[in-house]
C-alpha cells in the first residue's frame, strides 16, 4: 500500500471518529442524572437559603477567582479510592467561584463531589475527563446533579440530608439549556480548541 494511500485511509477513520464523538459524548456528558429519590429514613427536606449574595463585584465576565483544587475520595486513608461506575470520585477541597456571561456568580461548595468530565472510557485519549475543561466541566457537573438550583446537599452515609449549600446568585434556577451554555462558554474562557468543544458541547 502506497504512503499516499495509508495518508488517505488514515484521514478517512479521523473523520469518521469525529463525526462519532459528539453524539457519543452527548449521551454521556449532556444526560441529566436520573431523579434523586430520598430513602424513608430521610424525613423532610431541609429549607434554606436558595441563592449567595455576589461578593466577588470585581470579578470579570467569564473568569474564575482562582484554580481548581481537587481531593481524590477515598474509603480511609491507605485503602481504595472511591469509585462510581469505575470512575474515580473527587471532592473539591476549595472554594471556587465563577462569574457566568450573564453576569451571576457560581460557587462550587468545598466538599462537593464529582467525577470530573463525564465523558465515556473510549475517548479518554483524545479527551480526558482532567482536560483543560475539567474546570468549567465541574461547574456543569453541579447544575446538573441540582436540577439547576445550584444547592448542593451533603448527605450523610444513611442517605439523609446533613446541611444544603447554596451555589448561585441568580434568583432562578438554571436550565439544562443554560447549563449546557455556560459548558460551552466556560470551555471558550479556558481556551479550549474549537474542535473539542464542539465535540464536547
Amino acid at each position: 500500500m502506497s504512503r499516499l494511500v495509508r495518508v488517505a485511509a488514515k484521514a478517512a477513520v479521523v473523520v469518521l471518529v469525529l463525526a462519532w464523538i459528539p453524539g457519543v459524548v452527548a449521551a454521556a456528558v449532556m444526560a441529566p442524572d436520573p431523579p434523586a429519590v430520598a430513602p424513608e429514613s430521610a424525613g423532610p427536606a431541609l429549607v434554606g437559603p436558595q441563592t449567595i449574595p455576589d461578593t466577588f463585584p470585581k470579578l470579570a465576565v467569564g473568569r474564575f477567582t482562582g484554580e481548581l483544587h481537587l481531593v481524590l475520595e477515598q474509603k480511609h486513608v491507605g485503602l481504595p479510592e472511591v469509585t462510581v461506575d469505575g470512575r474515580s470520585m473527587w471532592a473539591i477541597g476549595d472554594e471556587l467561584t465563577y462569574r457566568t456571561h450573564a453576569g451571576d456568580i457560581i460557587t462550587l461548595p468545598r466538599g462537593m463531589t464529582t467525577d470530573l468530565a463525564s465523558i465515556p472510557r473510549l475517548l479518554w485519549s483524545i479527551l480526558p475527563p482532567d482536560g483543560p475543561w475539567v474546570q468549567i466541566a465541574v461547574f456543569h457537573d453541579l447544575l446538573y446533579k441540582t436540577r439547576g438550583a445550584g444547592v448542593f446537599d451533603f448527605k450523610r452515609p444513611d442517605g439523609t440530608v446533613s446541611r444544603s449549600q447554596p451555589s448561585r446568585s441568580r434568583a432562578a434556577p438554571y436550565t439544562r439549556q443554560e447549563a449546557d451554555e455556560l459548558l460551552r462558554d466556560g470551555m471558550s474562557d479556558l481556551s479550549v480548541s474549537g474542535w473539542r468543544r464542539w465535540a464536547i458541547y
